[in-house]
């Protein structure tokens, strides 16, 4: 990492403004950008891609031993918990790392059309052809909405940080709001109906405005989980009358969302070059994700995004 070619990109730049740091006061340590705080000893750790992962105090006399272990935590997967299963994420997701949702998720689009009534999915920069009644979907707008959550983490972290206030780690936070969503879908089933996503946020306690931004991926955490759950959606869903079981050799959730992580094999670089030419051209190229993660030419079974 040269720091500075990292000073002069405007997008490291703008998430220095947005929490009021200096963009040209920073330090580099093993591809970890470390900048400083108005708080004594706290730092905001960013990676390559600028994503936040940590917000620790450091000693940067001697900064190794913390900063490992937040590279640790962030580039966590299942291959590598502690003995007592802290720093996974919830079913489906156990098997990703925040790094490996968080990467996922910048390569989800979701636009809405017809007033904000439907929507398009576009994932690597390609128009997603087998929207309906995919499997596939819901997962990456699950973790589209869970990409969004751990950047309101961060954000909350760093104004805890600042005033001194003790704040649960990244793993609590989101399993809460997954476990809250999980017990939620199950008091309306219990009751023989469905959550709406404003019901969702609403528990969640976020604002209306939050809906805004989420009410299609929310609808589709609520397909999965009733799919989870193996409860008919066209019992729930009008469009879902057509809507197709779950394969039994597909039935370990957790498997198909480590699959995800195909999408990573294609280059940030590449998915800005197909955006480039949508912008010249005016015309999505297609996908079908089915087809995309049946091919077995490439390893389906990735875990560690490399640092």
């Amino acid at each position: 990492m040269e720091k500075d070619k990292i000073m002069n990109d405007m997008e490291f730049r703008r998430k220095c403004c947005n929490y009021g740091l200096s963009w040209s006061d920073f330090n580099i340590f093993d591809n970890i950008i470390i900048l400083k705080t108005p708080r004594k000893d706290t730092y905001v750790l960013l990676d390559d891609m600028y994503n936040i992962i940590g917000i620790p105090q450091i000693d940067l006399s001697n900064p190794n031993e913390k900063i490992e272990d937040v590279i640790i935590k962030y580039n966590n997967s299942h291959n590598n918990v502690d003995k007592n299963g802290e720093n996974i994420f919830l079913s489906p997701f156990q098997n990703l790392s925040i790094k490996q949702l968080l990467e996922l998720s910048k390569r989800i689009t979701v636009r809405t059309n017809n007033n904000g009534h439907s929507c398009y999915i576009i994932v690597n920069g390609e128009y997603v052809e087998d929207q309906k009644n995919n499997i596939y979907v819901d997962l990456l707008l699950y973790i589209n909405f869970l990409g969004e959550q751990i950047k309101q983490y961060y954000t909350n972290l760093y104004q805890m940080r600042m005033m001194g206030i003790d704040y649960p780690d990244v793993y609590s936070y989101i399993n809460s709001i997954m476990d809250i969503i999980n017990k939620l879908v199950e008091e309306y089933l219990s009751k023989n109906s469905i959550p709406f996503p404003s019901e969702i946020i609403n528990r969640l306690g976020q604002i209306k405005y939050s809906l805004n931004h989420c009410d299609h991926e929310l609808f589709g955490i609520l397909r999965l989980h009733l799919i989870m759950k193996k409860v008919e959606m066209k019992d729930y869903f009008d469009n879902y009358e057509e809507s197709e079981s779950l394969r039994d050799e597909d039935s370990d959730l957790s498997i198909l969302s480590t699959k995800l992580l195909k999408l990573l094999d294609i280059s940030d670089a590449e998915v800005r070059v197909r955006l480039e030419d949508v912008k010249k051209t005016m015309k999505f190229n297609d996908i079908n994700l089915k087809s995309f993660f049946a091919n077995k030419s490439k390893d389906n079974n990735a875990q560690l995004i490399k640092k």
